[in-house]
């Protein structure tokens, strides 16, 4: 079995909650499967990717633009894809978040990185996809 839902919004902070509260209903959907802190762990990730989509692809671009939120419910894993315009860039090209000086922002992708089971970054055609997956149990 696998169920898809795609998710457009404008590249806009205020639109991150409406992708976190699909995130929730697809969660609750797996409740059998993911106990509360894995939902948790999921909908913060969306909302961090997202929230990382909108500043580092829209905002500091400058252009105007749009961010997808895909989520897949499949039998084994709930699968998300976060895609959004901008310059390429890598996972590996990121900073690890400085733990000592507590700067206000610099933990988004740590924190998507340690709570899902797998994260992969693609970049096709002028779109950078997020890849996030939690394994259903």
């Amino acid at each position: 079995m696998s169920d898809t839902v795609e998710l457009h919004l404008p590249a806009r902070l205020e639109f991150v909650g409406h992708a976190a509260a699909l995130c929730r209903h697809y969660c609750r959907l797996c409740s059998d499967s993911l106990d509360e802190a894995a939902r948790y762990a999921v909908e913060l990730s969306v909302s961090e990717a997202c929230t990382n989509a909108i500043k580092y692809g829209a905002i500091e671009s400058g252009r105007p633009a749009e961010v997808i939120v895909r989520y897949t419910l499949r039998d084994e894993a709930l699968e998300i894809a976060v895609l959004s315009r901008g310059p390429a860039f890598s996972l590996e090209d990121v900073p690890a978040p400085d733990f000592d000086k507590h700067p206000p922002g610099g933990y988004g992708l740590y924190l998507i990185i340690s709570q899902m089971d797998q994260v992969r970054l693609t970049h096709d055609d002028g779109w950078n996809t997020l890849w996030m997956e939690k394994r259903r149990h």
